[in-house]
Formats: structure tokens, C-alpha cells, sequence
């Protein structure tokens, strides 16, 4: 009762129904701030600890998901960069010629 925030009386007004849908809005509530507290501390974590990584531990572990992982994370990969075309390979051939005259 005191978890719902209701008097006995209400309480015993309830149906079974009325009572298992208000224990299970309760409980997705926890859910959610328990979540939600487990996110920020993820995250306060992750930016504590990135000024003390190293160059290459910074470039694998790029966002706080890859260093703690939780089993609602969807899973995170690191964007790839397209390949370079025949345009972009004349420009920085073009840009490298100036720079040696």
C-alpha cells in the first residue's frame, strides 16, 4: 500500500484488476529510474576515466556503450568512413603537388 501511495481504505476498494495494473504501472516506473540511473552513472563514469585512457584505448572504446554495456543497449558499432573516390584522390594529389612547389 504505502509503495502505491494509497490509504488502506482505497486499498481495500480496489479490484484484482485495478490492483495488478497499478502494481505493474509501479513497477515499470522503478524500471525506468532504475535505468535512467544506471545510464548516468555509465556516463559520469565513461567521461572520468577518458582523459586517463590511453590514445588507443580512446579510439576503441569511443563511447561510453563499449566500455560498460548493459542488456538493453542495442549494439554500437563504429562508423565507417566511405572510401575516397577518383574526385577526392585528384583533389589531395592536386593539394600535395602545391605544397611541394
Amino acid at each position: 500500500m504505502s509503495c502505491l501511495g494509497i490509504s488502506p481504505d482505497e486499498f481495500f476498494d480496489l479490484t484484482p484488476r485495478a490492483f495488478q495494473l497499478a502494481m505493474r504501472a509501479h513497477n515499470e516506473q522503478a524500471k525506468a529510474k532504475a535505468k535512467a540511473q544506471l545510464e548516468a552513472a555509465r556516463l559520469s563514469g565513461f567521461l572520468a576515466a577518458k582523459p586517463a585512457m590511453s590514445v588507443e584505448a580512446q579510439k576503441k572504446i569511443w563511447c561510453p556503450q563499449l566500455m560498460w554495456g548493459f542488456p538493453w543497449d542495442e549494439k554500437v558499432e563504429r562508423p565507417v568512413a566511405p572510401a575516397p573516390t577518383e574526385t577526392h584522390m585528384a583533389k589531395a594529389r592536386k593539394w600535395l603537388m602545391e605544397g611541394k612547389k
